[in-house]
Formats: structure tokens, C-alpha cells, sequence
């Protein structure tokens, strides 16, 4: 037993993969936060500004996700 406790408390890697688990998901939750926010300014457009911009409603995944092409 005083191997398992004494394993555990010299072991650094578990923390630094929560600190980096934690950073991922920090960036993952910034990402849909931003795709979030591209695709409700994008659904505020009308038909008329979509058609300006030559784009339609079918592409806004696309343009969120940043894989558009014209």
C-alpha cells in the first residue's frame, strides 16, 4: 500500500495532464464559441445581403467551420 501512496504523490504527469486537458477544452469551448457567434451574425443576414455576398444559407456550416470555397 505505502507504494500505491508513494507513486502517486511523486507523480507529476497526472497533473500536467489535467493542465492540459483543461487547456483543451478551453480551446474547444473558445472555438464553438466563435463558430457560435459567425453563424448567428450570418443567419441575421436576408436573403438580399446573402445574395450581395453570393452565398446562401446551405453554406453557413461551411463558412463557420472555415472549409468554405467559392
Amino acid at each position: 500500500m505505502a507504494t500505491v501512496i508513494s507513486g502517486l504523490q511523486n507523480s507529476t504527469g497526472l497533473r500536467l495532464g489535467v493542465g492540459a486537458l483543461g487547456t483543451r477544452i478551453a480551446a474547444y469551448l473558445a472555438h464553438r464559441r466563435e463558430r457560435a457567434r459567425v453563424l448567428n451574425e450570418l443567419q441575421r443576414c436576408d436573403y438580399r445581403e446573402l445574395r450581395d455576398m453570393n452565398i446562401s444559407p446551405y453554406d453557413f456550416a461551411a463558412i463557420a467551420d472555415g472549409s468554405f470555397r467559392r
